[in-house]
């Protein structure tokens, strides 16, 4: 998987998560005192990646499911994080391109932006002596 680009300073965020250049203008402004640590499993990261797609975009409902279910980040924040984790694979089947790796068990997300990414215990099984 090719590393997403981020745009600096510019609030859209431009990634390149499966050979596709997605770009999300970020409207919504949030409150950074409102973040609070983070603790995203599969299904929620692939919530998140749901949103990718021009229907939501289109209708600003990523700005809405991010303000509802996580406050003080953005949806682009979120991407933009999710993308410079490395916790995604590629999907054909899924219209973003990617899905989050089944083998992850969290991504802790720090209110100060730092992650930690815990792999399931399989995987880190699986992980053993390959280095």
């Amino acid at each position: 998987m090719t590393a997403p680009r981020v745009a600096g300073d510019d609030p859209l965020f431009v990634g390149d998560l499966s050979g596709k250049v997605i770009q999300v203008r970020e409207p919504q402004r949030v409150d950074p005192a409102l973040r609070q640590r983070l603790s995203l499993d599969p299904v929620a990261v692939n919530r998140i990646l749901g949103f990718l797609h021009q229907i939501p975009l289109g209708r600003g409902l990523h700005d809405g499911h991010a303000a509802e279910h996580f406050p003080g980040y953005s949806f682009a924040e979120l991407l933009r994080v999710i993308g410079l984790s490395g916790i995604l694979i590629r999907d054909r089947r899924h219209h973003s391109g990617v899905r989050c790796n089944p083998a992850l068990d969290r991504l802790i997300i720090d209110p100060d932006g730092s992650t930690d990414i815990i792999w399931s215990a399989a995987h880190r099984d699986d992980q053993a002596g390959c280095d």
